[in-house]
């Protein structure tokens, strides 16, 4: 297992895997050189242009670079992740902690355009806690908002348009 300190916790992306890491048969000395954390790690690959994973050993600091011939696999001592943290991964628990938002909104009597703009708050706090960029930020707030509008229409049986809805929310 690997061991990493509680202050480290907050170093080490969200989309990080702890456990696995690449292999790039091209590769001989850690070409990222030797960093203090998995996130200055991640921070490196995004600045290289061939760069499309990392693996960070927490042991040793030192930060490997990877391109798209790496392989994944079981490194019991390594953390890995993409060049960025898309949104693919995040969009399910955004949505749900919309989605839960809305309902409570509901279940305390707001209408549905209170319901979605709940709803959309609570992206917008996922969404400034997961270190994205305004693109992924802008995209997964769009597509929670479409979501949250149409779940919402459809559980009070609404007459409102989820167009409507969406509108309303982003005010």
């Amino acid at each position: 297992a690997v061991v990493v300190a509680q202050e480290d916790l907050q170093n080490i992306p969200r989309c990080a895997e702890v456990g696995v890491g690449y292999d790039d048969a091209t590769l001989k000395t850690p070409n990222g050189g030797v960093l203090p954390t998995a996130g200055d790690c991640q921070k490196s690959c995004k600045a290289s242009t061939s760069c499309m994973f990392f693996t960070y050993y927490p042991d040793s600091q030192a930060c490997w670079l990877q391109g798209k011939s790496a392989v994944a696999r079981s490194i019991h001592n390594a953390i890995s992740a993409p060049k960025e943290c898309t949104t693919n991964r995040l969009d399910e628990g955004l949505l749900e902690a919309a989605e839960v938002a809305a309902a409570a909104a509901k279940s305390s009597g707001a209408d549905l355009a209170e319901q979605v703009t709940a709803g959309i708050s609570a992206t917008k706090t996922g969404v400034a806690d997961a270190e994205l960029s305004p693109e992924q930020a802008a995209e997964v707030a769009t597509e929670a908002a479409s979501d949250i509008a149409a779940k919402s229409a459809a559980a009070n049986h609404s007459s409102q348009s989820q167009a409507d809805a969406v509108v309303i929310a982003s005010r």
